[in-house]
């Protein structure tokens, strides 16, 4: 089996994403919508922040 497709079924299982739509948004090309993100982040505990530019 090749590296991160046990990754991807647990993630779209736990996302209740389908796997399509994963390999999509999560691709080099991909283009998320904010719910795709957000469920992918919440499932992987992890968030994204917007700070003030330096």
């Amino acid at each position: 089996m090749p590296e991160g497709v046990l990754g991807q079924f647990y993630l779209a299982a736990q996302t209740q994403l389908s796997r399509e739509t994963l390999y999509r948004t999560l691709s080099a090309r991909g283009n998320p919508t904010i719910k795709t993100l957000a469920a992918v982040l919440k499932t992987t505990g992890l968030r994204i922040s917007i700070a003030p530019a330096p």
